[in-house]
């Protein structure tokens, strides 16, 4: 565990061996002030692994790992056998409520530095936290990527969080750049499980510029994939990413919230179906309840990946693809969106195997979108 630093909630010395000295760990506790970590390889967290465990009693348990301007991680890689979604982390691994016993869960404050070019032969390429994360301003996890492995039927539903993978984490985003990440679902970030909670919540917190693409059901989320979990959605922008299934900027499924709260900008991002975002499955709920909400710009078109599904809805929701759950919207605006075949807009396509949609739209814009076949609005 960990390539480069593995931090311990019972160490009395963590393992920050470091050659720069202001790096230094005290009972578990990390600080990253300057320096670079690169070209490491573990099975769980490539770069670092920040572990907990209840075989102490003692207080503060939980891991600590932060995070300064400055501090790099770099080119590291986790090759734990793909097939168990607690584990990954090709730049960074943070145990916690998923994957250790006792409800203890490491904490990884990314206040600063960069996380490029990780590798996780599973999930979460750049960052795979169970426990807590929080990332302010200045902050970049850039080109980093989820991989398949072997068996090779682990490719399509083992390889999720380009950027970050969450599960029955808290994730705080209120700053930084989550960007270039690649996975087979969820290209920037992966929220997954009912005690997830991820909150964006920055004028400068910027999602931009991913690409998801798979087989067997995969290729949803280019931005954001949340699975029976929460993202209150209140600052921020999620622009230019790609999908060549679901959701170009968000794609919720099995029972998922999406709150759009505040200053709100999904832009320019494509997907062959819900080009900003796509309601999947599993009586999941959008909720547009601010007048900064803004989707524009967005297209369901086919991306030309050579990986669509033949069930998907093709070039449905060039805005908004709901299949199955709750749609709301009191206010903010859906412009300018594209699809090549029906909803330029909002797109409500009910399919029997999925169940009812409802949509309760009582205030807001929806103007100036287009559709190839029907629905232009």
């Amino acid at each position: 565990r960990g390539g480069g630093v593995f931090v311990s909630a019972y160490a009395g010395e963590g393992a920050a061996n470091i050659s720069n000295p202001n790096n230094h760990s005290y009972r578990g506790r990390f600080w990253f002030n300057k320096g670079r970590i690169e070209n490491c390889e573990s099975g769980v967290g490539g770069g670092v692994c920040v572990h907990t465990t209840v075989t102490r009693n003692i207080a503060g348990a939980n891991g600590r790992f932060t995070m300064e301007s400055g501090a790099e991680i770099r080119n590291c890689k986790s090759k734990y056998p793909p097939g168990n979604d607690k584990y990954g982390g090709g730049g960074v691994f943070i145990a916690g409520n998923g994957s250790v016993a006792g409800g203890l869960k490491g904490v990884f404050n990314m206040r600063g530095g960069s996380i490029t070019a990780c590798t996780a032969i599973g999930n979460g390429g750049g960052v795979k936290c169970n426990g807590e994360m929080n990332m302010a301003d200045g902050c970049v996890i850039d080109h980093c990527r989820c991989v398949g492995g072997i068996p090779e039927s682990y490719q399509y539903s083992h390889a999720y969080g380009g950027g970050i993978h969450l599960y029955n984490a808290t994730f705080d985003m209120t700053g930084g750049t989550i960007k270039n990440d690649t996975a087979f679902s969820g290209g920037g970030v992966m929220a997954w499980g009912t005690k997830c909670v991820f909150t964006m919540d920055g004028a400068n917190a910027i999602i931009s510029d991913n690409f998801v693409s798979g087989v067997n059901g995969s290729g949803n989320g280019g931005g954001v994939y949340v699975q029976e979990a929460t993202f209150n959605f209140d600052r921020g922008t999620i622009t230019r990413n790609i999908a060549s299934r679901y959701g170009g900027g968000i794609n919720i499924n099995k029972t998922a919230t999406l709150n759009l709260n505040g200053i709100c900008h999904i832009t320019f991002n494509k997907a062959n179906s819900g080009g900003a975002i796509s309601q999947e499955a599993g009586g999941c709920v959008i909720d547009i309840k601010s007048d900064g909400v803004l989707i524009e710009g967005n297209e369901a078109i086919d991306v030309g990946t050579g990986y669509e599904s033949s069930e998907t809805a093709r070039g449905q929701g060039g805005g908004i693809l709901i299949e199955k759950g709750t749609f709301r919207m009191s206010t903010g605006k859906i412009i300018n969106n594209t699809a090549s075949g029906r909803g330029g807009g909002v797109s409500c396509y009910v399919r029997r195997i999925l169940g009812d949609v409802t949509a309760e739209i009582s205030g807001g814009e929806i103007s100036g979108n287009s559709a190839g076949v029907s629905g232009g609005g």
